[in-house]
């Protein structure tokens, strides 16, 4: 389930935002090294982030859980009409409401700056989702 809404958001990127690349997290710890080689202008990297899940009372076998995913903007300009401040909207218009396969739509909770290089500004943003966990 997990890969499964970290693709959809992936392509629901892809799909909205033409003027930047979406990916999800490396498979490997070793792609981390290639992502900077990726970002000519920006990228933007989704992975999960945890799952919480909410007291299972007695006798039930179904349990609600909360599944959060981290969306990371790596990018070039900050200010300009397509810097990091117009995407940061854009991901946010794209993704909070969207859906991915149930009727319940993800939903932005939070988004902040976490750092600067001297050629990117780094963003992040937390979507999460709830679900139903049968087991």
């Amino acid at each position: 389930m997990i890969s499964e809404i970290e693709t959809a958001i992936v392509n629901r990127l892809n799909s909205q935002i033409t003027t930047i690349k979406a990916v999800a997290t490396p498979d490997e710890p070793d792609g981390f090294k290639e992502l900077p080689s990726k970002v000519s202008n920006g990228l933007i990297v989704v992975t999960y982030k945890g799952t919480t899940f909410e007291t299972l009372t007695q006798g039930a076998s179904d349990q609600e859980r909360t599944i959060q995913f981290a969306v990371f903007l790596l990018y070039k300009t900050l200010r300009d009409h397509s810097g990091s401040y117009a995407l940061l909207k854009s991901i946010r218009t794209a993704l909070n409401g969207y859906a991915v396969w149930s009727t319940i739509p993800l939903e932005c909770v939070e988004e902040r700056f976490l750092a600067h290089t001297p050629d990117l500004w780094l963003w992040g943003m937390t979507f999460q989702i709830e679900v139903l966990n049968e087991e």
